[in-house]
């Protein structure tokens, strides 16, 4: 926290924790100070990732790991997964759930989107697809299946 701390000063530190709204705030209005933040975090989230799967590997355990990470083709992750799940929604779906979710205005949400690839270039580039246009009940009985899926082929390697 010491680099976040140096490039981005301590006003993002007000309770001695990294206020991320503050911090989200400054990054995604400047692609400059985004890039900053993504030299000094990307390399360390990375490390730790591939540490932590390696040492699953290792134990020889048979399951899944599953890596929730948004910018996974952006930091060079996708040759350290078996398969890749993208979770695809509309713009406006979206833009919606991020202001009811994150209590993002629209323009800090689209900020937000357009500081990653592209969903039509991640879905291109998915095994599989969860659709999450509809109700929760809906995404949870597709996840079931995906899960479904993924369990049956660790099961029969």
């Amino acid at each position: 926290m010491k680099a976040v701390r140096k490039a981005f000063g301590n006003d993002i530190f007000p309770n001695g924790q990294i206020d991320r709204r503050k911090l989200a705030g400054i990054v995604f209005k400047d692609r400059k100070k985004l890039r900053q933040l993504e030299k000094i975090l990307h390399p360390e989230v990375k490390k730790i990732i591939k540490e932590e799967i390696k040492r699953y590997r290792k134990s020889k355990k048979k399951g899944i790991v599953i890596l929730d990470v948004p910018l996974l083709f952006e930091v060079g992750l996708e040759k350290n997964v078996d398969y890749i799940v993208v979770v695809k929604a509309s713009r406006d779906v979206q833009l919606k759930r991020a202001a009811q979710n994150l209590w993002l205005t629209k323009s800090e949400a689209l900020r937000r989107i357009k500081a990653q690839l592209p969903l039509g270039v991640k879905s291109r580039l998915a095994d599989i697809i969860i659709n999450n246009q509809g109700s929760k009940k809906q995404v949870e009985k597709e996840v079931e299946k995906v899960w479904q899926r993924l369990q049956s082929r660790i099961n029969n390697q």
